[in-house]
């Protein structure tokens, strides 16, 4: 949770860009099983946008 919560000041103070998905076991159980990204797995909680990924998936 917490690299999720840091990864744009880890990237703003390495000045590198990461653009890693993080998402805790309960969140990739339930979006395996196919639950919403948004109104089951509450990705819009993340600090990293993740609609690339969805996109993508």
């Amino acid at each position: 949770m917490l690299y999720g919560r840091y990864q744009p000041v880890i990237e703003k103070e390495f000045g590198e860009e990461y653009d890693m998905v993080y998402m805790n076991i309960a969140q990739f159980t339930a979006l395996a099983l196919g639950g919403d990204p948004l109104k089951v797995c509450g990705f819009q909680t993340h600090s990293v946008d993740l609609n690339d990924f969805l996109e993508n998936l």
